[in-house]
């Protein structure tokens, strides 16, 4: 049965408990996050009991009526616009130049959304039979499609694929791409992918993210969906240098109650969150799809990267890895209602980078980037690291 419950302003926070009281968020159907469409085989009173709503509603079905005017095109709530990132490219910054890899099930690059994407490195040599699980996340980086608009749909998509069609695959093929991409000169790496058990940070897939981020490669990776049955992040997640993205419940402030945090004794993850929930992408043969996880959220920040780094170069002022988390982590707004070990520095903003970022009232040309060192990569092949699925959706 579906429902639709008021909740609360103050209380809204609490719904990260909903799943352990078997109710599942659909979605968030108000612009302050109050009123939430869940399902649950609960009758009406013991939803308003168990989620100490204000009120509870049935969600009765509803007979659609057709739009008298043809010339009406219904478009999508882009989370593009809830992060901000359209008063970017109001700028005219759409991460133009900027090589994002993506570690993924493969990329569908003929997809329609997109206007420079390329096969790179796959761990069995072919792109056939893949999982819509790349595709959806590299849409939500890249898409350049009106009305499912990436954050930064200029940028240059370069597809790795690390998992199977099942969405498995090893750290051994994960650690491999990881340098492929280095040797391709990805600027941003994706990895929405990762271990469902907890991880101290110390593991060796870890250890050479740390080493690629020290390489001059920015690593975004997706926190893991263990949250809700307490779980924390695993592994890539908790390496100390990448970037770990938690997801937010699209359209208000609240940390998804799937997403998952903590990190070893000396730091905390995710160090962010982007919006995780009913996002709209991509997926294999030119179709659309929605999808939740902290899969989705990763992207977004990732799409952001490529906005900063266009940014910053379109100033001639530079950028390393150092500077790049720290421009992520000051433009965030903070969740006053979640803990914030759930949610780092809060939620991206990325109209912020305007204010964080000065720029000049008459800038000269850009400048291109300088080519980065070309040096021989010695990745010793110990054979099949340990498993690892991704972030389930």
């Amino acid at each position: 049965m579906r429902y639709i419950i008021e909740m609360e302003k103050k209380k809204v926070a609490e719904m990260s408990k909903f799943r352990e009281k078997e109710i599942k968020i659909l979605k968030t159907l108000n612009l302050n996050g109050t009123l939430i469409s869940v399902e649950s085989e609960k009758d009406k009173d013991a939803v308003k009991k168990a989620t100490g709503a204000k009120e509870v509603y049935v969600d009765e079905k509803v007979k659609w009526i057709p739009d008298e005017d043809e010339e009406t095109e219904v478009k999508l709530i882009d989370t593009y616009k809830e992060i901000n990132a359209d008063k970017i490219h109001e700028e005219g910054i759409t991460g133009e130049n900027v090589i994002v890899g993506i570690l993924d099930t493969g990329v569908d690059i003929d997809h329609n959304c997109f206007e420079k994407a390329y096969h790179w490195w796959s761990f069995n040599d072919n792109f056939d039979n893949l999982h819509s699980h790349g595709t959806h996340v590299a849409g939500i980086v890249a898409s350049n499609d009106y009305n499912y608009k990436g954050i930064a749909p200029n940028c240059t998509i370069y597809d790795f694929r690390v998992l199977d069609s099942e969405g498995y695959g090893y750290n051994s093929d994960i650690i491999n791409a990881m340098w492929k991409a280095v040797e391709a000169n990805c600027d941003v790496i994706n990895m929405s992918l990762g271990s469902d058990y907890p991880n101290d940070g110390k593991d060796i897939l870890c250890k050479q993210v740390n080493e690629v981020v020290n390489w001059g490669v920015v690593v975004v990776v997706a926190a893991g969906n263990s949250g809700g049955s307490g779980g924390s992040c695993g592994a890539p997640a908790s390496a100390e240098k990448a970037i770990t993205v938690g997801a937010t419940m699209k359209g208000f402030d609240a940390v998804a109650y799937f997403s998952s945090y903590g990190g070893n004794y000396d730091y905390q993850k995710p160090e962010v969150c982007a919006p995780g929930t009913n996002v709209w992408s991509a997926v294999p043969n030119s179709r659309w799809a929605m999808y939740s996880g902290t899969s989705m959220a990763a992207p977004h920040i990732t799409g952001a990267i490529a906005l900063i780094m266009e940014l910053l170069w379109y100033i001639y002022e530079g950028y390393n890895t150092e500077r790049i988390k720290d421009i992520i982590e000051s433009c965030c707004d903070y969740m006053v209602e979640e803990l914030p070990e759930k949610q780092g520095y809060g939620k991206i903003n990325c109209e912020q980078f305007l204010e964080y970022i000065e720029i000049p009232e008459e800038p000269g040309p850009p400048e291109e980037p300088p080519e980065k060192q070309e040096q021989q990569l010695l990745l010793q092949d110990g054979g099949r690291m340990s498993k690892v699925c991704m972030a389930k959706i």
